[in-house]
């Protein structure tokens, strides 16, 4: 659970060494042990946010697949998903083609090529229903490594966005972190990656 942090500051004169200013207050801190790095200022939440171009070799008819895709995208986890009855389902590659008007081939073919670019990655998940009467988003990407496999249905091929290209929500999980975690040392503070490689 994240805490607040108690910060104090000193303005300082670079020539004389004085102290002009002094400043003391708190601040919430931006990594949490279960919710992981606050990637997105917290005023910014519920948005799904563009982060940085994506490689110059994607088309503008790719980068538009990408686009519509990313309106699917499940807060925090980057989990492309769809809505069945009042629970939110993982997507999966019939369920993509359908959204982009591809035949399953061609559908084949994009995914491949995203994987390749590494701006969407796929990993076999376990999923459990939170609560499944509730009218909220009970859908949750659990990695085999963190969880005891309950239901032998429950494997999945699932896709996840890359954080360093599209977001949503407001937390950089562990478990997103490391799926993507050759791009993203590349752009985080070095003590948040200090402190996703502490959780191993």
């Amino acid at each position: 659970m994240s805490k607040n942090l108690f910060v104090k500051q000193n303005v300082i004169d670079p020539e004389s060494g004085e102290i002009l200013k002094k400043k003391e207050f708190t601040s919430a801190s931006k990594f949490d042990l279960e919710k992981g790095y606050c990637f997105i200022n917290p005023l910014q939440k519920g948005n799904k946010i563009v982060m940085s171009d994506l490689p110059s070799c994607i088309t503008d008819a790719e980068a538009g697949k990408l686009l519509r895709l990313f309106r699917y995208t499940a807060p925090n986890s980057n989990l492309l998903t769809f809505r069945s009855g009042n629970v939110n389902k993982a997507m999966q590659k019939e369920h993509i083609a359908k959204i982009l008007g591809l035949s399953a081939r061609s559908c084949a073919r994009f995914l491949n090529r995203m994987l390749k670019l590494n701006i969407i990655a796929k990993r076999e998940i376990f999923t459990v229903s939170k609560n499944k009467s509730s009218s909220r988003s009970d859908y949750e990407p659990v990695f085999q490594s963190k969880f005891v496999r309950l239901n032998q249905n429950a494997k999945e091929e699932n896709y996840f966005f890359s954080p360093v290209y599209f977001f949503a929500g407001n937390w950089l999980s562990y478990d997103l972190y490391i799926l993507f975690r050759n791009d993203l040392d590349k752009m985080l503070p070095v003590w948040v990656i200090s402190k996703f490689n502490a959780q191993k």
